[in-house]
């Protein structure tokens, strides 16, 4: 595991080498040198950037490679990382180090705090659009157990109630957008008209439709796609359905139907496309 503790005097020492600039993160050389890279001049930025992949930025120093985050701790305290503390990124970003955007915390906070999963859509953990019922769905569990789970009409309502939840019981809010993002979400209507109302379920799917045709729509389209091909059995199971069926048209549409059944009044043989 990545070391949280130093000396004063290591502290000392690598303020020697280096300069912390608070509010942007970034550090300095102090010194001139040589490294594998190239020659090191005064003023250099010094270390890695860090990605988007989850990756934190790292300075190396006499062979060793140190994590920017805690350096930064390091100077600006003066003292080691607590033990079973950790110092968090408050907005999940790892490349951000400015000193505003770390914060000591427990290290269940700081898990819990975690990038958002690959399948997150919304934009903010543990909040996700029911398109089913049109709704937005608020979910928190600490310990292994449920404290929240409830559907709300608006994005806004649900991500307070995850926000509340995680003050209350971690005792911190969480970093997360004022607004969804850039693009419209779609919102449900509040209503206590029953899901099986023919108006309200147009209504809805009039709004997840103008969702998918966003650019994020777009994307959550695709994701939802490729995850769906990539189960197993995905591929076999198309490959069957290809060569057990042929296309058919009527002049305006197309469609796929078995090789045995009779083609209907009006079809005929449609184009084969390609890797059919």
């Amino acid at each position: 595991m990545h070391s949280l503790q130093a000396s004063s005097e290591k502290i000392a020492y690598l303020k020697t080498l280096l300069e912390y600039e608070p509010e942007t993160g970034i550090f300095r050389w102090k010194v001139e040198t040589n490294c594998h890279g190239g020659k090191i001049r005064v003023g250099d930025v010094a270390g890695t950037k860090g990605d988007d992949q989850g990756r934190y930025a790292k300075i190396g120093i006499d062979g060793r490679p140190y994590r920017a985050h805690i350096i930064a701790y390091w100077f600006m305290t003066g003292e080691s990382v607590p033990e079973n503390m950790d110092i968090d990124h408050t907005d999940r970003d790892k490349r951000n180090n400015r000193w505003h955007n770390l914060r000591l915390v427990d290290r269940s906070i700081n898990n819990h705090n975690s990038g958002l999963h690959q399948n997150n859509r919304s934009g903010v953990k543990g909040v996700s659009w029911n398109s089913s019922r049109g709704v937005w769905f608020a979910v928190m569990s600490v310990g292994g157990k449920r404290v929240l789970g409830k559907n709300f009409p608006t994005f806004e309502e649900a991500t307070k109630a995850r926000l509340d939840a995680e003050e209350k019981y971690l005792g911190v809010r969480s970093f997360a957008p004022a607004a969804p993002n850039e693009y419209d979400r779609p919102v449900a209507v509040k209503t206590t008209r029953p899901w099986s109302d023919p108006d309200l379920r147009s209504e809805q799917s009039a709004r997840l439709k103008a969702f998918l045709a966003t650019p994020e729509g777009k994307v959550a389209r695709q994701r939802q796609a490729k995850e769906v091909n990539n189960r197993p059995g995905a591929r076999e199971k198309m490959s069957a359905i290809l060569s057990n069926t042929i296309w058919i048209t009527n002049g305006s549409s197309n469609t796929r139907v078995p090789k045995t059944k009779v083609l209907p009044d009006g079809w005929r043989l449609g184009r084969t496309k390609k890797g059919d």
